[in-house]
């Protein structure tokens, strides 16, 4: 058996229903969801702790945003970003002891959202709805990457700190995600700081740590 688990963003309950997203400054995707990374830990840590779960996996985790084909390419650096973070954010989670077992993007293709039709892109392939093209944009080569540095890895020895660093290391380069800057919470600042350290961690690998093990 396992759990499978999606997630997009956070929702906020209040009294007076007063909260919107963007509310907080942090950035929003197409869909009009908040990037809220540090949720997705929360989700999963809150889980552990309360029930007895099997194996863990993040079955959907992807953002829409307004890609653009230009010349062959699709720089789509927001979503190469989100799931940098989120990314992170399950590795946090994994070093808290949560039992997860995968991740899963959401999604390959884009596709026929059932609220918005054809008009939201969540995948990292575009599609010309017009001629069926396929085009891989910026993030599925950053994601093909991604798995291919693990692969890589997983088929290397370690000694007992290279696994320790190995645990912690998180891949991407997101640029930021914040949105324009306003007077913040003392719980907005702190969600703000755990999401920068996600992103310095994921920044690591991103920025092409030397590897210094005999080939």
């Amino acid at each position: 058996d396992f759990l499978g688990i999606n997630y997009y963003s956070r929702n906020v309950a209040s009294a007076d229903g007063s909260w919107r997203a963007g509310s907080s400054g942090l950035a929003l995707t197409d869909m009009g969801w908040e990037i809220y990374p540090s949720g997705l830990t929360e989700l999963l840590l809150r889980l552990h702790r309360d029930w007895r779960l099997p194996p863990l996996y993040v079955k959907e985790n992807g953002a829409a945003f307004r890609d653009q084909l230009v010349d062959g390419r699709v720089h789509d650096h927001e979503r190469v970003a989100y799931l940098a973070a989120h990314i992170a954010a399950v590795g946090d989670a994994l070093e808290q002891g949560v039992p997860m077992a995968g991740y899963m993007v959401w999604s390959l293709l884009d596709n026929f959202e059932w609220a918005s039709g054809y008009a939201k892109r969540f995948g990292i392939v575009h599609v010309d709805y017009a001629t069926q093209q396929r085009t891989p944009k910026d993030s599925a080569r950053w994601y093909r990457e991604f798995l291919h540095r693990q692969r890589e890895r997983r088929r290397e020895p370690l000694d007992g700190t290279e696994q320790r660093q190995h645990h912690r290391e998180r891949l991407g380069r997101p640029p930021a995600c914040d949105g324009t800057r306003h007077e913040l919470t003392d719980h907005e600042q702190s969600n703000r700081r755990e999401q920068e350290r996600a992103r310095e961690r994921a920044r690591t690998l991103a920025l092409g740590e030397p590897d210094h093990r005999p080939h």
